[in-house]
């Protein structure tokens, strides 16, 4: 089972799906702390750039795919999707692409 919570890039609106336990952690998280974002810094939102760049600079000290970067998560994401059976509309609106084509 998941549940869907909105997502806001440029100025777009998508549902993103989550499973009963990434729902149940950031429910917790809530209930804890209290932020506009959920992943912060010091209680400030991160930076996309800064968030690329960590994210690609823990890639290569894990010895991981040096080309591998933050957006790749995108592309797995869709990857499974479409081996679990979802259609390729749903992953295109999952994905937020205007064509399926792109998709």
């Amino acid at each position: 089972m998941t549940h869907e919570v909105p997502y806001h890039k440029v100025k777009k609106v998508r549902t993103i799906p989550l499973s009963v336990k990434a729902l149940q952690i950031l429910t917790e998280r809530q209930l804890i702390e209290i932020a506009e974002f959920v992943f912060t810094i010091n209680n400030n939102s991160i930076n996309q750039n800064t968030l690329s760049h960590k994210f690609h600079e823990y890639a290569i000290k894990a010895n991981i795919n040096p080309k591998l970067n933050f957006h790749s998560l995108k592309h797995t994401f869709a990857s499974w999707l479409v081996q679990k059976g979802v259609s390729i509309y749903e992953v295109q609106k999952f994905l937020g692409h205007s064509n399926v084509s792109v998709t």
